[in-house]
């Protein structure tokens, strides 16, 4: 499958925080743009990569796990290293079916 049209942009880090280096930034960068791959190369959730796409990822201390406003997803730092990758892929659809299905709207 060809690579995606859109180039995703780099997480942005809501506030620096003490324990984030640019390192571990990096590091949970990579953790979900190899989920965000796979669930885009992956034909049974190919639906779902395509719009996760669209959505910006975001290190955000300051929220308890992982949410979304429809524009970006809100990741807590710690949560997300400790997820394995399989679990970071459902999130990206957890947080991506909020937006698809219209529940930030209603």
């Amino acid at each position: 499958m060809n690579a995606p049209t859109k180039q995703k942009q780099k997480i942005i880090l809501v506030r620096q925080h003490p324990e984030i280096t640019k390192e571990k930034r990096e590091e949970l960068e990579l953790k979900i743009d190899k989920a965000r791959w796979k669930a885009f190369r992956n034909e049974e959730t190919v639906f779902y990569g395509q719009l996760m796409m669209n959505l910006k990822d975001v290190i955000d201390p300051r929220v308890p796990t992982a949410c979304t406003d429809g524009r970006h997803i809100r990741w807590n730092p710690g949560f997300l290293e400790r997820m394995s990758d399989e679990n970071v892929l459902y999130i990206l659809i957890h947080e991506t079916d909020h937006c698809a299905l219209g529940h930030l709207w209603r």
